[in-house]
């Protein structure tokens, strides 16, 4: 899967998973905790803290769909990222991996009537197999991974 380029920040007072969104921006805080909230809702606060952690380091793709986040889910190609929410709202989309050597980026995801194109196979496995990810509901497995 494509790197989230999340970044994570535990300290005695606060922990924060967050996305950089360029200069003069704000970051995009996936999650923050402080110490406060520690003290006051341990029960909790606690449990959800090790979870996101957890999935930070194993699956930050399931830790943005989780939180509902799926509009920050990044892709290789950008037209995927742009028409994410317009592909959800199909019952169940029809999905499939695609190859075309007559074409400068030929390899391809087909999601129903739309095609998104790569230059390398590589690219385009990883956006399918996020995609699968965004798509499909959360498993054991997954949570357990």
């Amino acid at each position: 899967m494509k790197n989230q380029k999340l970044e994570i920040s535990i300290d005695f007072e606060s922990v924060n998973i967050y996305r950089e969104m360029g200069e003069d921006k704000d970051p995009l805080h996936v999650v923050y905790w402080t110490e406060d909230e520690w003290l006051e809702d341990a029960e909790l606060v606690v449990p959800a803290m090790l979870q996101a952690i957890n999935l930070y380091h194993i699956n930050q793709v399931l830790l943005l769909k989780t939180l509902g986040l799926e509009a920050y889910i990044l892709f290789n190609n950008n037209d995927l990222s742009f028409e994410l929410e317009k592909i959800q709202e199909f019952d169940t989309p029809l999905i499939t991996k695609a190859f075309d050597d007559n074409l400068d980026n030929p390899f391809a995801i087909d999601v129903e009537d739309s095609s998104y194109w790569y230059p390398t196979e590589k690219e385009r496995d990883e956006d399918f197999e996020t995609l699968k990810l965004v798509l499909s509901p959360p498993t054991v497995e997954q949570w357990n991974s």
